[in-house]
């Protein structure tokens, strides 16, 4: 079984980073992760879309665009 992650964005903001980037020590694109690339390397599908079901018990997840 190949695993899938599902985000709208094609980045994601590391939230432990978030208090150094208000501060000013960090800018935006390194508190951001690159998924595209993240889920290449880890041999990941990802699909951009946002989770409005999820089904615990039958193990299935249905997005916005009605993808599952």
């Amino acid at each position: 079984m190949k695993f899938k992650l599902v985000n709208p964005r094609a980045y994601a903001v590391y939230s432990g980073m978030v208090p150094g980037f208000v501060a000013g020590h960090f800018d935006r694109n390194e508190v951001e992760v690159d998924l595209n690339r993240l889920c290449v390397e880890a041999g990941v599908d990802i699909v951009y879309d946002s989770i409005v079901d999820f089904d615990p018990v039958g193990k299935t997840a249905t997005g916005e665009t009605g993808a599952s």
